[in-house]
């Protein structure tokens, strides 16, 4: 039997832990600015990505389809430009 093979038949891990409150009596929850404010290049590319399925599956035009990924992840074009402008000079 392969290595690979192997793998496949042993039993399912979890690749990650889940995330810990820091207060399980609230209702917590975690935003994708919360968890990705440490990484500006990946939230740049998940805004890039939501607007651009809002553009082609949404049909919305370019500006209001980056409009509402940045305001979906809480969010203004503003801050999503100046976040750009840091990290990727041109």
């Amino acid at each position: 039997m392969t290595r690979w093979l192997a793998a496949a038949r042993a039993p399912q891990t979890r690749l990650t832990k889940p995330t810990e409150l820091t207060n399980p009596q609230s209702s917590e929850v975690l935003s994708v600015l919360s968890v990705l404010s440490g990484h500006p290049e990946v939230m740049l590319d998940l805004w890039e990505e939501r607007a651009a399925v809002r553009e082609y599956e949404g049909e919305e035009p370019r500006v209001q389809a980056e409009h509402n990924a940045a305001r979906a992840m809480g969010l203004t074009l503003e801050e999503i430009y100046a976040l750009r402008s840091a990290t990727r000079p041109d």
